[in-house]
Parts: C-alpha cells; sequence; structure tokens
C-alpha cells in the first residue's frame, strides 16, 4: 500500500508538472504558428515550456539558493506571466478538439504508460550510478542550498561543470520532494516524450515524425525501464539528452516534409536541442547540425512562403541569446572558465580553478577506452575498441 501511494505521489506530480510546461510554454508556441489551439500546439508548448522553466531555473540559481522562499516565488511569478499571458492568446485563437483516436492509439498508449508506472516505481527505488554518488548529489546539494559559488571547482573539479542537470534536478525539490525531488527529474523528461507520443496520434493522419519517435521512444523506454536506477532515477545527464535527442529529431522530420509547419516544428526541435546542449554542452555537435539541416531546407524552399519564420526565427535566437549568457555566468562564477572543462577562454577572476586540461583529457580518454587512457587521448588507435564496446 506505502509503495502504491509512492508511485501515485510520482505520477501526479509528473502529471502537474507536464500540464505547467504546456501552459508555460503555450506563448511561444502560439507566437510563431497562428490558428487555434490543437493538440500540435500542445506538443509544442510543452517543450517550449521546458526550455522557459530550464532559463528560469538558471537565472534564479545564480542568485538565490533553490530552496529558498524567495526563488519558489520567483518561479513562480515567472510560471504566472508566461502561463497567463499564453492562455489569455489562447482563449483569443479558439479551440480545435482531437481527431477521434484510432485502434494505433491504445497500442502505443498502454504499453508506454506502464513503462511510465515502472519508471515512477523506480523513483521509490536506490540510485546506483557512480557518478552520482561520485558528484551529481553534491553538485545538487550545493544548488539547493545555496546560490551559484565562486570557484567550486576548486574544491572538486567536476563540481564545476555549469550544466543545468544539477540545478534542475534541485528545481524538482520546490515543493513537497524536498531532497529528494532530483530522482523525479529524468522520468519527468522521458514522461514528456510519451505525452507527446500520444498526442501525436490524437492528428489527423500521421507523420514521418510519429513514426520516428515511436519507434525511438520504443527504444528509450526499454533501455531506460530495463536499467532505471542506474539512467532515470540517478540523475544522469545521457538519459535526459538521449530521450531530448528522440523527439528533437522527430520534430526536424516534420520540419522538413511539412511546409506548412517548417517554421512551427523547426522552432521546437531547435528548443530542445538548447535544452539538450544546456543539460549536456557536448550536445552542441546535435544542435549546430539541426540547425544547419533547418537553414539548408528553408533555402531551399526560399521562393515558398513559410509562416511564421521570422517569428520562429527571433524565439530561436532570444532563446540562444539567454542560454548562452546563463552557461557563460555559470562557468565564470563555478570554475572562472569559458566553457569548463574546456580551456577557450580564462576569466581573470581570484577563484578561477587550475587548468582542466588534465581533468579533460583523462575524460575524454577514458570514454574512448578505459582500458588504454592517456594513449587514447590522441591518434586513432582507439577508434576500434570503441566501436566493438558500443
Amino acid at each position: 500500500m506505502l509503495i502504491a501511494s509512492g508511485i501515485a505521489l510520482v505520477l501526479v506530480t509528473w502529471l502537474a508538472l507536464v500540464s505547467l510546461f504546456i501552459l508555460t510554454g503555450l506563448l511561444p508556441s502560439l507566437f510563431i504558428r497562428r490558428g487555434p489551439v490543437d493538440t500540435e500546439t500542445l506538443r509544442r508548448s510543452l517543450w517550449w515550456g521546458l526550455l522557459i522553466i530550464t532559463l528560469a531555473v538558471l537565472a534564479g540559481s545564480l542568485v538565490t539558493p533553490i530552496r529558498s522562499t524567495g526563488f519558489a516565488v520567483y518561479l513562480g511569478v515567472v510560471i504566472v506571466i508566461a502561463g497567463g499571458t499564453g492562455l489569455a492568446l489562447a482563449r483569443t485563437r479558439g479551440w480545435t478538439p482531437p481527431h477521434k483516436p484510432a485502434r494505433t492509439l491504445w497500442w502505443v498508449a498502454i504499453p508506454s504508460l506502464l513503462a511510465v508506472v515502472a519508471l515512477a516505481a523506480a523513483a521509490l527505488g536506490p540510485v546506483t550510478n557512480y557518478d552520482t554518488g561520485l558528484y551529481h548529489l553534491g553538485a545538487i546539494a550545493y544548488a539547493f542550498d545555496y546560490a551559484a559559488i565562486p570557484g567550486l571547482a576548486n574544491l572538486y573539479q567536476p563540481l564545476g561543470y555549469a550544466a543545468a542537470q544539477f540545478p534542475l534536478a534541485a528545481a524538482m525539490g520546490v515543493g513537497p520532494w524536498g531532497e529528494d525531488g532530483f530522482r523525479l527529474l529524468n522520468g519527468l523528461i522521458i514522461t514528456m516524450v510519451v505525452v507527446d507520443l500520444i498526442l501525436r496520434f490524437l492528428r489527423k493522419g500521421s507523420s514521418p515524425g510519429t513514426w520516428i519517435q515511436l519507434v525511438g521512444a520504443t527504444a528509450l523506454l526499454v533501455s531506460m525501464v530495463a536499467l532505471a536506477d542506474y539512467w532515470v532515477t540517478s540523475p544522469s545527464q545521457d538519459a535526459a539528452v538521449f530521450a531530448l535527442t528522440v523527439v528533437g529529431v522527430a520534430y526536424l522530420a516534420d520540419a522538413l516534409t511539412e511546409r506548412s509547419s517548417f517554421a512551427a516544428n523547426g522552432a521546437a526541435a531547435m528548443a530542445i536541442a538548447i535544452v539538450a546542449v544546456l543539460i549536456r554542452p557536448t550536445a552542441a555537435f546535435f544542435a549546430v547540425t539541426l540547425a544547419g539541416v533547418l537553414l539548408a531546407r528553408a533555402w531551399s524552399w526560399r521562393r515558398e512562403s513559410l509562416e511564421g519564420m521570422g517569428a520562429a526565427s527571433t524565439a530561436v535566437a532570444i532563446a540562444g541569446v539567454l542560454a548562452l549568457a546563463l552557461a557563460t555566468a555559470r562557468d565564470y562564477l563555478l570554475s572562472g572558465w569559458f566553457q569548463y572543462p574546456l580551456s577557450l577562454f580564462a576569466f581573470d577572476v581570484p577563484w578561477r580553478a587550475g587548468d582542466p586540461t588534465p581533468l579533460r583529457e583523462a575524460t575524454l580518454g577514458f570514454h574512448r577506452d578505459p582500458d588504454d587512457l592517456w594513449e587514447s587521448v590522441s591518434g586513432y588507435d582507439w577508434v576500434v575498441p570503441w566501436l566493438s564496446r558500443a
């Protein structure tokens, strides 16, 4: 009975946050795409809402502890302003009801929702990721109890990573979950993928992105449920980026094949990619190539009228600039290096951490070939062992 109550509380929390994200993301979604609110609008709003909340959490965590009453009030104000404005705009646009669901929906929804229940149960269990014990929990605790601490990387180098995963995980504790809120973050993002997929089957007809996301979500759910304690309950950045990549590619496919919604779907794909980069900066390669493909497609359609291109470009540009500014501010405070642990540029601050090159090379070498760590930093001998393991 106690376990069932815990699972129910996790599911209610995820449902409430999904609704909150949709509400918060309505404004940019409706700003880009004109017309009444429909299930496609709700899908795109979900990811715009995640981006807005992520940016708000990063900004607030720079100056105040996430545990504080002031942070909760600030975050509430952001949600009320964004959500209230979006809701007012939605009322002027009207609502298009979803189409009658096909039988396919139930074949998709039932196993997907059962997987979400399994992840909710896992959220109450053990946390087993090695890096979670090494520094994830420490970074989350610092964000929860303190504003960004200048020179935190001097205490332990990985604590200087400016990734959004740790402030977001701490922000999951704003409310009744407290210090255990971090357990819910990755499961929430995976649940968002499932909600997006179900909403896709409530539209008339299907799109290439729907089937791409179905295949990707299947791989995501099977692997994540099987290893939930390591990848999902533990606040691993890799699981979050895996989920975001699946849904981002689905939106990219829709943008490339549906000219009428190119701007709306392309902007949603970029919003998802920006969140992925904030969570795991190495996802920048994914974001840049995604942007390049969208630009190439826009160029090929340059003689066609692409609805919402100006609004989409503006929204993505603003979000990108804010994301870069906030990530840089966290780098400035936590380590004193731009894009730490890269050594691209060192800020002239008294709390600057030591040269991160050894940390970067050790991390790179370990993930290339842990059996030959230092030799794999340079050259290409590591490629074959890496491919055999992957």
